[in-house]
């Protein structure tokens, strides 16, 4: 099942979307330990998630997370659901998205209850609410100031870019979001993608396209950050560019939820595209 994970993944980054979802049910047969079932459920939560299927992806996670909860410490198994929370958000769920936040927190004991800041953090961003960011990080430096967990320390910075850019302080959100791509690699593609976003924020779409392009070399199919760098060509007049960008967008989000707001955001751009080429 891991090796047909491995051959789905190579097709989700050739954009071979049919093929990969294949191999990917396919690999569910070939499960066997509570490992496989959740690596497996994961690989196509994620895969549903890149194109814009969210309640699907939602469902494979809950699957993915219920087989890491057999193997798995309740402290690791809470903090992998609080990653989820965003897709709740993007889906207009922010109320489920709280509910799960708070639900699966205030079971655990002090100072473990404080992980809450890290879905604080998450969702704060996701929701550009300047109240939860705060609660969440200083939620995470009281956490660090009892138990130092080194690998959640670049939550704090983390937390600080997105509130700065909350705040409309682009300057110093890229400058800290530039900073953590030093040590989290594997939270390089949503940096890059929120870096972008502060460039076409700040109007400084030539940097917004120059990062998108050089991370869409190594991640063609990353749909948020064509989305993104779309923004940036119609600002610049490059209309055909955008064109072509959002025509592969809308073609990676063939079937997405039409609550996703990241999918209502690309049809809107492409309505107004060819509402403004037919009034000229």
């Amino acid at each position: 099942c891991r090796l047909m994970c491995k051959v789905a993944l190579a097709d989700l980054s050739l954009g071979n979307f049919s093929e990969a979802e294949d191999q990917i049910n396919e690999a569910l047969n070939f499960c066997k330990a509570d490992q496989d079932f959740h690596e497996v459920y994961e690989i196509m939560g994620s895969s549903l998630s890149k194109r814009g299927r969210i309640k699907e992806s939602i469902n494979a996670n809950e699957k993915s997370d219920e087989y890491f909860a057999k193997f798995q410490n309740p402290i690791d198994s809470v903090f992998i659901t609080l990653n989820r929370l965003p897709n709740y958000f993007e889906i207009g769920k922010e109320d489920i998205a709280l509910k799960k936040l708070y639900d699966g927190t205030e079971k655990l004991l002090h100072p473990f209850n404080l992980l809450a800041g890290f879905g604080q953090i998450l969702l704060g961003g996701t929701n550009e609410d300047k109240k939860l960011l705060k609660t969440g990080i200083n939620s995470m430096e009281e956490f660090l100031k009892i138990k130092d967990f080194p690998w959640i320390r670049l939550f704090i910075p983390y937390g600080n870019a997105l509130l700065h850019m909350v705040e409309k302080n682009y300057d110093e959100a890229i400058d800290l979001f530039q900073e953590l791509l030093k040590g989290a690699i594997g939270m390089r593609s949503e940096i890059v993608w929120q870096i972008v976003k502060c460039h076409n924020r700040n109007k400084d779409y030539q940097s917004a396209i120059k990062i998108a392009t050089e991370e869409l070399e190594n991640e063609p199919y990353h749909s948020k950050i064509i989305l993104e760098v779309s923004k940036a060509y119609i600002a610049e007049n490059e209309i055909q560019k955008a064109k072509e960008n959002l025509t592969k967008l809308l073609n990676i989000w063939e079937g997405a939820d039409e609550e996703y707001v990241y999918f209502q955001e690309a049809k809107k751009l492409w309505k107004d595209l060819n509402k403004s080429k037919a009034t000229a």
